[in-house]
């Protein structure tokens, strides 16, 4: 198996790409001869929450559909980079880590999804594989399927593989020999998920996740909106991107509430009213003097089972949420070029700027 970095046949949007066959004397980003990656242009974009072992549905509280849709109501997401990457049989691609959680949808094919330390999880047509953001995540094909020459003509197509006619030859990203097998096609985005505006819902995922969205058309139709958009390049295109990228991932959210999936297990406790209650308080005020005691008290819990509850739904303690929520709401504040940091640290909770400026440290640290 040969391994190819994504990151390595990329190309900023708006870059000029020759058309194959042109006779433009720019370069194109082809990469190597007939058996090395080349590259149709399109910006590089694959796309973060805390895997943890999956429970059966029969093991699971009820979700109330109240709660459910205030959680989903209040998640925004923006796109930082989208294309469609096909990959050829006997190549491996490999997603480095960038900061932002990697959505792939998959078009076409089938294959798994893998990374160290872990066992490789299958994927197969219609599913979402969202790839944690700091960590190298690979993805090759299983079965590669014999389509002739695909790079720039697929020579049959289905309901799904109409989308991939919505991108015209010079806006492809292949990876493997031109004359060889396409294993998988897939569309990738590289994405920011915030729940409230503050907090980063996918910061913790440290798991690949195979999310099984095959018949929802919500899905398609979020991705087939997308590749209209970049096809476009209109302006606000990216903008449209992000709200259709939004409707893409509530609805595979939505999939895995319905299937009962606890690999996001936040999800399931943002539906809980009593870590409802808290995160709520938090995010209304985060410069109230929140401490462990008080946030209990409002959930309704104990000091220590709050705390349990809290960090494994999150990934982190109640107090170090508060601390990003606080760093967030200030890194919000100080784009006004007329604010000070003195004035900011003090309207997000902290004591003091040199307080402020320790955990805004600390967090770009970490």
């Amino acid at each position: 198996m040969r391994a190819v970095d994504m990151w390595r046949v990329w190309r900023p949007a708006g870059a000029r790409v020759s058309r194959p066959g042109s006779r433009s004397s720019k370069p194109s980003m082809r990469r190597g001869r007939s058996s090395a990656p080349r590259c149709f242009g399109v910006a590089s974009a694959c796309f973060c929450v805390r895997g943890a072992p999956s429970t059966t549905a029969a093991e699971l509280p009820t979700l109330d559909a109240v709660l459910v849709d205030q959680v989903l109501d209040a998640i925004d997401v923006s796109i930082d980079a989208f294309n469609v990457c096909r990959l050829h049989a006997g190549w491996q691609l490999a997603v480095p880590e960038s900061g932002t959680v990697g959505v792939h949808y998959v078009l076409r094919g089938g294959g798994q999804v893998a990374m160290a330390g872990m066992e490789p999880e299958p994927f197969s047509r219609g599913d979402v594989v969202i790839a944690p953001s700091r960590t190298t995540v690979r993805l090759e094909p299983a079965q590669p399927v014999t389509r002739g020459s695909v790079l720039l003509q697929p020579i049959r197509c289905d309901d799904r593989e109409d989308l991939e006619r919505l991108l015209p030859p010079m806006e492809r990203m292949a990876v493997g020999d031109e004359a060889g097998e396409v294993g998988i096609t897939i569309a990738s985005g590289r994405v920011r998920v915030r729940y409230g505006g503050e907090i980063d819902l996918f910061t913790h995922l440290n798991h690949p996740l195979v999310a099984r969205t095959e018949g929802d058309v919500s899905v398609d139709a979020a991705f087939e909106g997308m590749l209209r958009e970049h096809i476009a390049s209109e302006r606000g295109g990216r903008a449209m991107m992000s709200a259709y990228m939004t409707q893409g991932l509530i609805a595979v959210l939505r999939c895995l509430v319905r299937d009962g999936d606890e690999r996001l297990p936040w999800l399931r406790a943002l539906a809980d009213a009593r870590l409802g209650r808290a995160l709520t308080t938090m995010l209304d005020d985060v410069a109230a003097s929140h401490s462990l005691e008080s946030l209990a008290k409002v959930a309704g819990m104990s000091r220590s089972s709050f705390s349990e509850h809290f960090g494994a739904a999150f990934g982190l303690s109640a107090m170090d949420f508060l601390r990003e929520a606080r760093i967030r709401r200030a890194t919000e504040l100080l784009r006004d070029p007329t604010a000070s940091v003195q004035s900011v640290a003090g309207q997000v909770g902290f004591a003091s700027r040199s307080a402020f400026s320790r955990a805004f440290k600390s967090d770009r640290a970490g």
